[in-house]
């Protein structure tokens, strides 16, 4: 017999849960709630459909992906911050003057902060007068 479980992250679940009761209530193999400690408990399904009573089965929990730092971006060329940003696993929205001879004067979230990879850094450029 072929033992199938759904598992989804705590937020999707959570957010399913929000979003309809349906989605819960019907969810196979696994039709699970969430208790106010946040942990889940269910029934585990079988093919068919039929409950399988004392099934053992083992959900990892994951808040996604560990975040990543932003680089200091402060005096690169737009290709220099564009290669920093790519590298970290993050994206850039470049504003301000355009040019080869500028250099990014400010970034937002700044330099050190811990975001989400796949996350949008604004980074700004200008004349650079302190690089």
């Amino acid at each position: 017999m072929n033992l199938q479980v759904l598992v989804w992250s705590r937020r999707s679940f959570l957010r399913a849960v929000a979003a309809s009761m349906f989605v819960v209530m019907n969810a196979m193999p696994v039709i699970a709630q969430v208790s106010a400690l946040s942990s889940i408990r269910g029934t585990v399904s079988d093919a068919t459909g039929g409950a399988l009573p004392g099934a053992t089965v083992t959900l990892t929990v994951s808040s996604g992906p560990p975040p990543v730092k932003v680089p200091n971006l402060l005096c690169m060329t737009r290709k220099q911050a564009q290669d920093a940003l790519t590298h970290a696993g993050l994206k850039a929205n470049f504003q301000g003057l355009s040019g080869d001879t500028r250099r990014v004067v400010d970034q937002r979230p700044i330099a050190g902060s811990d975001v989400p990879k796949g996350s949008t850094v604004n980074v700004v450029m200008g004349y650079g007068s302190t690089c």
